[in-house]
């Protein structure tokens, strides 16, 4: 049976955050390390996402259950063809509906024998032992930049190295970038030319790293504070100089009327009110590169602006959920006039002015949005989200934290008032 929050926000927010460690960072310092021979240990407040990877990576078993982690699947199908071990890979949810294939057939090509339990192209997968030679290699990378990442991290422990060619229009490119910045700090060799990667045959070394906090987690308290405007909030832990894409936030809501500035030396980023823009100075965000900002993009924008055009939104209907279509099942509950193909765009014009529906949000067990919705409640004084405890994936320590900020939260079994 579902559970649901009933969430009201506070007159005032003055808050003091502090996020926990980037999953993305995290996940790939575990492959790394593991590689290396000693994986590194759990960072405190770690979301179920990288508790999921560290205890795949420590299982001896032969079979591995992932849970709802798109990042783990990926990873390790590629980290156990390399280590050429008989394993059985497989998950929950809607992660059987999250595409492998790609990955799996470039594996193929480079030696790895791996069969599909049911849909070809869908986990489970069997890998069987045979183990992985280098070479070159094609792969599209116009589904998910995991991919390419799974290849490269796995990349200098074969015998010649590899070579890759990523064919096709290369979606969340700053992660792959992440990817390749965290092998060189661990002694990688690689090099780029336009769309070929090469990384030379190597041994990893970790060096001791504090895995900063996660920009993606950052979007939710931009988005409080673009729609609040009454608030300051201060979150420790995010580098200003960072690894991760989505530090993006900072110059995309600037637009929004949230400015932000690093407060000395020991990663306090501050949050403060700006001036924002017009409609038609941000005619247009495009987020191919930044997929997971994308349902706090969408609802602030669809509260702030009365004509603006989302694209890159492709990725979102292979998340947790199919994003967009909770996005705008959750946009026609709060009144807000829009159009969209369900694939790859919503074009935001404006509200209706009272809301059609009750505002019971679906969160579709999707931790990015629920959070985005319970944010919404700023703009409705109040507002119910099912099943909250899907943040775990990446943010367990949200609710808490809006508690923490002011916000009034209980459970509830449908409509209540405080």
């Amino acid at each position: 049976m579902s559970r649901f929050l009933l969430i009201k926000p506070p007159e005032k927010i003055d808050a003091t955050l502090t996020l926990g460690p980037s999953k993305s960072i995290g996940n790939r310092l575990f492959i790394i390390s593991a590689l290396a021979g000693k994986i590194i240990a759990l960072p405190q407040n770690s979301s179920a996402d990288l508790v999921i990877m560290r205890q795949a990576l420590l299982n001896d078993s032969s079979e591995i259950n992932v849970g709802e982690s798109g990042t783990a699947l990926r990873f390790l199908i590629a980290y156990y063809s390399l280590k050429g071990k008989d394993v059985r890979i497989a998950g929950k949810g809607r992660l059987h509906e999250r595409t492998v294939g790609p990955l799996v057939d470039a594996l193929r090509s480079l030696g790895a024998k791996i069969s599909y339990e049911k849909k070809e192209g869908f986990a489970p997968v069997m890998i069987h032992a045979s183990g992985l030679r280098g070479g070159k290699v094609k792969l599209d990378v116009s589904k998910s930049s995991q991919f390419v990442s799974a290849l490269l991290l796995i990349a200098p422990y074969l015998e010649k190295g590899l070579e890759i060619e990523q064919i096709g229009d290369a979606v969340s490119v700053p992660y792959t970038e992440l990817t390749i910045s965290l092998m060189k700090m661990c002694g990688a060799k690689l090099k780029s030319d336009e769309n070929i990667i090469t990384v030379s045959s190597g041994k990893y070394k970790v060096p001791k790293i504090d895995i900063e906090s996660d920009w993606s987690a950052a979007a939710f308290w931009y988005q409080a504070m673009a729609l609040h405007r009454d608030a300051r909030i201060t979150i420790h832990g995010l580098a200003e100089k960072s690894f991760q894409g989505d530090q993006y936030l900072t110059e995309l809501f600037s637009r929004m009327g949230v400015k932000s500035h690093f407060e000395n030396t020991i990663h306090n980023l501050i949050l403060e009110a700006g001036q924002r823009s017009t409609a038609d100075a941000t005619p247009h965000i495009d987020l191919r590169n930044y997929p997971d900002l994308a349902p706090s993009v969408v609802l602030t924008c669809a509260e702030l602006f009365n004509d603006i055009r989302i694209t890159g939104l492709e990725t979102l209907t292979t998340k947790e959920s199919n994003r967009i279509e909770a996005l705008l099942q959750g946009l026609t509950q709060c009144a807000y006039i829009f159009k969209s193909d369900n694939k790859s765009f919503i074009h935001l014009k404006g509200k209706s002015g009272t809301t059609k529906y009750s505002m019971v949000i679906d969160s579709h067990c999707d931790h990015r949005i629920a959070m985005a919705f319970a944010m919404m409640s700023i703009v409705f004084g109040e507002i119910i989200i099912s099943d909250p405890d899907c943040v775990d994936k990446s943010y367990p320590g949200f609710w808490d934290d809006m508690k923490n900020a002011g916000f009034r939260i209980k459970e509830t079994e449908l409509r209540t008032s405080f």
